[in-house]
């Protein structure tokens, strides 16, 4: 069975407060803070969604989903404005895009939305 989200951001109190409040959902959620382990992670199991900030060190979250060739739906979740440029980089691998600060109640929609 495959875990419904995998929370992928640097910041470790952003990973860990978004990871929680699905949690308290009832999601089954993997924290990861780098492509690298992102990768790893995407290896070992499968993933019903993947929450992305494009911000990561070594491997951006851009580089990540070009690299990545059959990802599950992906969310965008990032702090700065994202260009046409970059939506369009991205193609029709991300489902949809959140600003954050993300409103708990809207993570979680969105959530439900995209894992069924």
């Amino acid at each position: 069975m495959a875990t419904d989200v995998l929370v992928i951001d640097y910041d470790d109190e952003c990973r860990t407060s978004t990871a929680e409040i699905l949690r308290r959902e009832g999601f089954s959620v993997v924290e990861a803070d780098t492509a690298e382990v992102t990768m790893e992670a995407l290896r070992r199991q499968s993933f019903r969604l993947l929450l992305l900030d494009p911000d990561l060190p070594f491997m951006s979250g851009f580089e990540l989903v070009e690299h990545l060739l059959e990802p599950p739906p992906i969310v965008m979740v990032y702090a700065y404005p994202m260009s046409v440029a970059d939506r369009e980089r991205l193609g029709s691998k991300v489902l949809s895009y959140l600003r954050k600060p993300v409103p708990p109640l809207a993570l979680i929609a969105t959530v439900r939305a995209s894992v069924g």
